[in-house]
């Protein structure tokens, strides 16, 4: 993992969450300290950590380790109001990139 562009979307995941990195910290039961060295790309966490990241940022690990593919950066500036919609995008944003595919070819037949 590239520590550095990880810090870069652990940032804009929290960030997009209007979490502070003391909330976040809280959340996991680390210090801030520790969510700052994190995103400034100087200590990774640990693979339990991403974990709760995950959960708490309500991203996938996909986009947390290897950031969004281009689709997914198109459809961030698409803007609904619509519930189902939002679920929909969420839950699509939890799949890995595999299952992203396999459910983009099912909806292009």
């Amino acid at each position: 993992m590239q520590t550095k562009e990880f810090g870069k979307r652990l940032r804009a995941a929290r960030e997009r969450s209007n979490l502070t990195q003391e909330r976040l910290g809280m959340e996991l039961g680390v210090s801030k300290t520790t969510v700052s060295s994190w995103e400034l790309g100087n200590d990774p966490p640990r693979f339990s950590y991403l974990l709760e990241l995950k959960r708490v940022l309500d991203v996938s690990l996909d986009e947390l380790v290897y950031g969004h593919d281009a689709d997914l950066r198109e459809a961030q500036t698409i803007t609904t109001s619509d519930d189902g919609e939002v679920a929909l995008i969420k839950a699509y944003r939890r799949l890995t990139i595999k299952r992203r595919k396999a459910l983009l070819g099912l909806i292009e037949e």
